[in-house]
C-alpha cells in the first residue's frame, strides 16, 4: 500500500532519500525517458504525487540524483584535498596523501557504480541535466588537484614540464574506465586476471605508471 502523502518531519526525509535511491538505480538501468514517475514511485512504495512535490517532477528528481551523489564524492574528497593544504609539501606525503585520496574515490564510485553509470552517461550526452552540477562540484575540486599539482611542481616533486592539467585527467579517466570496466564485466576485463577486485592495487599501479614519469 502507498504513503498517503501525510508525514513527520522525520518521515519526509526518509521518503525523500527513498525516492532519490530507487530513481537512481532506475535511471542508471533505464535512462531519464525510460522510467516513469508511477515506475519509480511504485518501486518507493510512495505515493506519485511526492516527486512533483519535493523535486517538481521526474526531470528535477533525475537532476538531484546526479547533483547527492556529486556532494557525496565531494564530501568524500574534500578531506584528503584539506591535508595538502595542512601539511607541508614533501614528496612522501603528496604521494601517500594523492594514494588515499584516488582510493577513496575508486571506492565510493564502485560502491554506487550504477550512480557512477548514469553521471558517464549524462556527461557523453553534454551533461543536458548535470551541467550546473559538474560547474560547481567537479570543476572546483577538479582545479583544487591542479593547485596541488601547481604546488608540488614549485617544490622540485613533480616536473615542471608536466601540464597539471593534463596529469589529472589521465588519473581522473583511467580511474573511472576501471570501475566502467569492473561493472560492465567486458571480455577485456575478463581476460585481464591481474585486475582482479584488489582496488588498492589498481590504484597503486595507477599511481606508480602515471606519475612515475611526472616524478623529478
Amino acid at each position: 500500500m502507498q504513503d498517503s502523502g501525510k508525514h513527520t518531519k522525520l518521515d519526509v526525509a526518509d521518503a525523500r532519500e527513498r525516492l532519490i535511491r530507487v530513481a537512481g538505480t532506475l535511471f542508471s538501468k533505464h535512462g531519464l525517458d525510460g522510467v516513469s514517475t508511477r515506475e519509480i514511485s511504485n518501486e518507493a512504495g510512495l505515493n506519485v504525487s511526492l516527486i512533483s512535490y519535493y523535486f517538481g517532477g521526474k526531470e528535477g528528481l533525475y537532476k538531484t540524483v546526479i547533483q547527492e551523489f556529486a556532494l557525496r564524492m565531494q564530501r568524500e574528497v574534500q578531506g584528503f584535498l584539506d591535508q595538502f593544504a595542512e601539511e607541508k609539501v614533501e614528496k612522501k606525503t603528496f604521494l601517500h596523501n594523492l594514494h588515499q585520496g584516488f582510493l577513496a574515490v575508486t571506492q565510493l564510485k564502485i560502491a554506487q557504480r550504477h550512480l557512477a553509470v548514469l553521471l558517464h552517461r549524462e556527461m557523453l550526452n553534454g551533461l543536458p541535466y548535470a551541467r550546473e552540477t559538474h560547474d560547481t562540484v567537479f570543476n572546483g575540486l577538479a582545479q583544487q588537484m591542479v593547485e596541488i599539482f601547481r604546488r608540488a611542481q614549485r617544490k622540485g616533486i613533480l616536473r615542471k614540464e608536466i601540464q597539471p592539467e593534463i596529469l589529472f585527467l589521465t588519473l581522473i579517466f583511467t580511474l573511472d574506465n576501471y570501475v566502467l570496466q569492473r561493472h560492465l564485466r567486458t571480455g577485456f576485463w575478463e581476460n585481464c586476471a591481474g585486475l582482479g577486485e584488489d582496488t588498492e592495487e589498481f590504484v597503486s599501479q595507477l599511481m606508480k605508471i602515471t606519475l612515475e614519469g611526472a616524478l623529478k
